[in-house]
């Protein structure tokens, strides 16, 4: 469904199937969707093939920035800066919508360019609205493994003790190792799939 569902088309009916409408968005839905989501499929073209990734973006409402770490993604944008990055949003039964923003991804390199860059990242991914609470790692509820270690419950428990953890990088210092890109010359399309009224 890659290529109709971002077609400039209104909507993509499809009655044979008795499924709903596929209809296009208008521009303050897909900027919603932007703004409500946080990961993204960025995809580039290395060389002759398709290569596609999962990344976190921020979005100020206007612009779209990406950070990412240097390697093989940055290696294809040095070579071809252009982009298309998907963002999806599911949701209930079979209802979704869903934005393409086509451009160039920009390295930035600007000091206070940057900065500002690496602010709307952290508002746009540390939102309250986003806040989750972390799984408890005593009691009977937690059924993952502790990333510290064996449960203290068990017969480990009277072994050496296990390390500390190391101690995590602050997001600034995280984006402070990578580089942050804008995508620009923007164009922003969008899909979705609604429930029936009523």
């Amino acid at each position: 469904m890659a290529d109709d569902a971002h077609t400039p088309a209104a909507s993509v009916s499809t009655p044979a199937t008795g499924l709903r409408p596929i209809v296009a968005l208008d521009d303050a839905e897909c900027r919603d969707v932007l703004s409500k989501q946080r990961l993204c499929v960025l995809a580039m073209v290395d060389g002759d093939e398709p290569y596609a990734v999962p990344v976190y973006y921020g979005f100020d409402g206007e612009r779209m920035y990406l950070g990412v770490a240097e390697g093989r993604k940055t290696s294809v944008l040095d070579r071809n800066p252009r982009v298309c990055v998907t963002v999806s949003e599911p949701g209930a039964r079979d209802s979704w919508r869903s934005v393409l923003v086509a451009g160039v991804a920009r390295a930035i390199t600007d000091v206070d360019e940057r900065a500002r860059a690496i602010e709307v990242m952290m508002h746009h991914n540390r939102r309250d609205d986003r806040a989750t609470s972390a799984p408890s790692s005593t009691g009977p509820s937690s059924t993952g493994p502790s990333s510290t270690g064996p449960s203290s419950t068990g017969p480990s428990s009277t072994g050496p003790s296990s390390p500390a953890p190391a101690p995590q990088a602050s997001p600034a210092a995280r984006h402070g190792r990578g580089r942050m890109l804008i995508v620009e010359r923007a164009t922003i399309t969008g899909r979705a799939r609604r429930l029936p009224d009523g």
